[in-house]
């Protein structure tokens, strides 16, 4: 996996791209293993969608981040100035009714992806991040049931820190 690192120029959509290659790599349909465990699970392919306000019709279970980030804070070593600033996500897992019905129930599928998806976010292999600029990522809440007509649906709340050096 070949992700680019997080600059200055754009860090919000640094961070986007970040998160969408590396969870892409689990959410594809295929067997993974998470972390140090040794038993493989299938995991389903998703949607992966970053703020976005106008959420299309999926037929595919949804993942839709919503970031905050707060000030950044500027500090030097003596080689190079670097930037931090932290971030809080609101993670929206939601699965149509309808979705799911050949594979089994919606509300099903909709659990196992948001559980899926806060074992990913809590194991040893979301460190590969940090090369990228993206440290400190973990759950902070949930997975939590949100109600939302036609639609099973789990809230996850992610945090973390964006440390890239400042370059212009």
């Amino acid at each position: 996996m070949s992700l680019a690192p997080i600059t200055f120029v754009e860090p919000e959509r640094k961070l986007q791209e970040a998160l969408n290659g590396w969870l892409k790599g689990y959410f594809d349909g295929q067997s993974h293993t998470i972390g140090n465990e040794t038993l493989a699970e299938v995991f389903p392919v998703v949607e992966l969608v970053f703020n976005q306000d106008d959420v299309p019709e999926k037929a595919l279970p949804l993942v839709h981040w919503l970031f905050e980030l707060q000030p950044r804070e500027e500090w030097k070593t003596q080689v190079d100035k670097l930037v931090t600033a932290r971030f809080t996500a609101s993670v929206f897992v939601r699965v149509g009714n309808g979705v799911g019905a050949t594979t089994g129930k919606p509300e099903f599928l909709c659990r196992k992806v948001a559980e899926l998806l806060r074992r990913v976010l809590s194991c040893s292999a979301r460190y590969v991040l940090a090369q990228v600029g993206l440290h400190h990522v973990r759950v902070l809440r949930g997975p939590t049931p949100v109600v939302v007509a036609g639609y099973q649906s789990r809230l996850l709340v992610v945090g973390g820190e964006l440390i890239f050096d400042f370059e212009f």
